[in-house]
């Protein structure tokens, strides 16, 4: 891989159009502002060639720095600067990079889940057969077999399997949820069951959230989401909102009591039979 380093001019760089990471605020960037202003850019920010335009350039690593730098009042930044990167790679380094950067545990959920879904999508493309890659592990009962995308992933940064198909679940949030996702306004288990509702739905969702009296549980996500598989009814604002109540619940599985008639007890038992020993039979 061909690799230079040189000062480039902020008016260069191009942030990377599909970065799954959110700018970093608050305290932790103004302590960054200062001590750039102090001490300059220490690790050049990664970049490759803008397509399409000479001389301009996408930052694949160092969005908050690149930040940080114009804040400073700079007007230059060390660069390193990788040639013929495609798409695929480009998202591998900007994934990769800043996984490196701040813990796995540290990033929000829509950040967790956009990332894993660019990286699933880049390994994907990778091998010859779909969602499979060419090395191999060995199963419980030794014998191996190939890896798949979301292997890959788990292995990588020590996720369950299950962990990243919940991701990419997710993943399919409209916005407006994964940001209440984000702020802790339910549980990622909701969040997963409302993934397999319609767009049309989950915005309706959203609608109805709006509302601070409700609040979206994991029982009544997947209540919801059962009821949009089997087709039983289109969910909208109005039976949405019931659910959130807890209105019209399905009650299929709850037992109804029993009660013997007295005279018919009388007719058949005899009168020292009680309903303790009935049950013992």
């Amino acid at each position: 891989m061909n690799i230079q380093e040189k000062e480039l001019q902020i008016s260069q760089l191009r942030p990377f159009s599909k970065h799954p990471f959110k700018p970093c605020t608050g305290n932790y960037f103004n302590q960054l502002v200062e001590s750039i202003r102090d001490k300059g850019i220490i690790h050049p920010i990664i970049v490759r060639a803008f397509e399409g335009e000479e001389n301009i350039y996408e930052i694949l690593s160092g969005h908050n720095r690149y930040e940080a730098a114009k804040k400073a009042g700079f007007t230059t930044i060390p660069a390193r600067i990788y040639a013929n990167i495609s798409d695929d790679e480009a998202v591998e380094i900007v994934v990769e990079t800043n996984f490196y950067q701040r813990s796995f545990a540290d990033l929000l959920h829509s950040e967790k889940a956009k990332a894993i879904a660019m990286r699933h999508n880049a390994i994907k493309k990778q091998g010859k057969r779909t969602d499979l890659i060419n090395e191999k592990t060995k199963t419980s009962d030794g014998n191996p077999h190939k890896l798949t995308a979301r292997d890959k992933i788990a292995n990588e940064h020590g996720l369950s399997r299950e962990t990243v198909a919940c991701y990419l679940c997710i993943n399919e949030l409209i916005p407006a949820l994964l940001n209440r996702l984000d702020k802790n306004e339910f549980k990622l288990t909701s969040a997963y069951h409302v993934s397999f509702i319609s767009k049309l739905g989950q915005r309706d969702l959203n609608i109805v959230l709006n509302n601070p009296k409700y609040r979206l549980d994991t029982k009544k996500a997947k209540l919801m989401r059962d009821r949009y598989k089997a087709q039983m009814r289109t969910l909208n604002c109005d039976n949405i909102e019931e659910i959130l109540k807890g209105e019209n619940i399905d009650t299929k599985d709850k037992k109804t009591p029993f009660k013997l008639n007295p005279a018919l007890m009388s007719k058949y038992f005899r009168t020292n039979i009680t309903i303790a020993m009935l049950k013992l039979k």
